[in-house]
């Protein structure tokens, strides 16, 4: 991962509009489950602490992380944050059946081996745990925004939902996300593939103006309203909500 890169981002993630309605809807799935104050819950790829933070303002007393970048665990830790660990999420040194929750948001794109991963994430599962993984959706949509965060891929819901279930999981539920600015971002891309002659990396994430980032939140907390109740047909990401099968 590119290092002016992380550091943007843990610069950005409080308060830029995708990061915040994103947890948003995590937080809102996970308080369904009812789960215990004492569950272990772990956030992988936990970036600058954001979510671990409110997932530990909640009350849960048993939150983890883990992401592959120093940088952004000693943001972590300087936060005073426990149970926090610089490790690749594609070879986890976690006990079997260890979580009752592992939240996984837009991680698996960048892991080469996401079959591997993702039976290995069942392993540090309790059986009938849970898994929450947001993943950015259709193949079309590939741009240089996934080139500069360093994707392998983009996913076909059916693509997804057939890796999980040879994984050992059932699905419990699987909705698109950030439909209501679809079309928007898709034509912006679509228009960026016609302009340029060859994808051109950047490391940069490039911040917008208040009330700008303000009107997205408002927007997409809408949506997140909307995905309470039911699930999206279409948008630019997609998440599904996952059990480890008691059997293996």
């Amino acid at each position: 991962m590119d290092k002016l890169w992380e550091q943007n981002y843990c610069q950005l993630e409080e308060n830029y509009w995708w990061c915040v309605a994103r947890r948003e809807i995590i937080l809102s799935l996970i308080l369904k489950f009812k789960l215990s104050k004492e569950a272990h819950i772990l956030d992988i790829g936990c970036s600058g602490r954001c979510l671990i933070q409110e997932l530990i303002k909640k009350g849960f007393k048993n939150v983890y992380g883990v992401d592959i970048s120093e940088q952004s665990i000693a943001q972590c830790k300087k936060k005073g944050l426990k149970n926090i660990e610089n490790m690749d999420a594609s070879d986890m040194r976690f006990n079997n059946n260890t979580f009752d929750l592992i939240i996984s948001s837009d991680n698996l794109e960048h892991l080469k081996n996401d079959q591997k991963v993702l039976r290995d994430w069942n392993r540090v599962l309790k059986p009938n745990g849970i898994l929450i993984v947001f993943v950015p959706a259709y193949k079309f949509l590939w741009s240089v925004h996934d080139i500069s965060n360093y994707h392998f891929r983009r996913y076909s819901k059916w693509e997804l939902y057939n890796k999980l279930l040879c994984a050992n999981y059932s699905i419990a539920r699987c909705s698109y996300w950030n439909s209501i600015l679809f079309a928007p971002i898709g034509m912006l891309i679509m228009l960026g593939k016609l302009i340029a002659r060859k994808p051109v990396h950047s490391n940069k994430i490039f911040s917008i103006p208040v009330w700008l980032n303000n009107l997205l939140i408002k927007v997409m907390r809408f949506e997140n309203k909307l995905v309470e109740i039911n699930n999206i047909p279409f948008g630019i990401s997609m998440f599904f909500v996952a059990r480890k099968n008691i059997m293996a």
